[in-house]
C-alpha cells in the first residue's frame, strides 16, 4: 500500500468532490501506530540498556563474580551467557543477555521523558567504577553508556523507519 492517499474524484456537472475513503485508511493507520509507538520506545530504550550491560560486564573485574552478576537494569537483575563469538578488538568472547530476565516494566515514563536505570548492586560498585584512593577507576558503566550512547541515533533511525512501514504509514 502506498504511503500517501492519492484518489480524487471529479464529477461531471460542476461537482468536483474528493473520495476521502483512501486518507481514512492512511489516518487510521497513523492512530494505531500512535498507539503503538510508547510500546516501541520503551523496547527500542530496553534494548539499549540490554546494549549497556552486554558491553559493561565483560568489562566488570571480576574477584568472586559478585560484583560481575550485581549488574541490573531498573529492578531486574541480569543473567548473562558467554558466546562463541570473539571479541577482535580484546580477544576476549562476547557476552550475551538473557533477555528473558529484563523487559520493559523497568522502563519509566515521566512527562514525555523515558528512563531507564542501569547499574550494579554491590555495594562496592563506585569504588570500582570511579576509582578510590590508590585503586583507578574502571569505569565499565560509563564507557559501556558512551559507547551505546554514540549508536542510538543511526540505530533509532532505522527502527523507527521499520516501525512506520509496519503501518503503511511510510515508503
Amino acid at each position: 500500500m502506498s504511503s500517501k492517499p492519492k484518489h480524487i474524484s471529479y464529477h461531471k456537472g460542476g461537482k468536483s468532490g474528493l473520495d476521502f475513503s483512501q486518507y481514512a485508511k492512511w489516518v487510521n493507520q497513523i492512530g494505531v501506530a500512535k498507539e503503538d509507538f510508547e510500546l516501541f520506545l520503551k523496547q527500542f530504550l530496553l534494548e539499549m540498556a540490554q546494549r549497556v550491560v552486554a558491553r559493561g560486564k565483560p568489562r566488570t573485574p571480576v574477584d568472586t563474580g559478585f560484583l560481575r552478576n550485581s549488574w541490573y537494569i531498573g529492578s531486574q537483575n541480569i543473567e548473562q551467557y558467554e558466546t562463541d563469538e570473539v571479541n577482535e578488538e580484546t580477544g576476549h568472547k562476547k557476552y550475551a543477555i538473557d533477555e528473558t530476565k529484563s523487559d520493559i516494566s523497568s522502563i519509566a515514563i515521566i512527562g514525555k521523558t523515558l528512563y531507564v536505570e542501569i547499574g550494579l548492586g554491590a555495594e562496592y560498585a563506585s569504588a570500582v567504577e570511579f576509582g578510590h584512593g590508590s585503586y583507578i577507576g574502571r569505569y565499565m558503566l560509563a564507557i559501556s553508556i558512551d559507547e551505546i550512547q554514540q549508536q542510538i541515533p543511526k540505530r533509532f533511525d532505522k527502527e523507527f523507519k521499520n516501525f512506520i512501514k509496519k503501518y503503511g504509514v511510510a515508503d
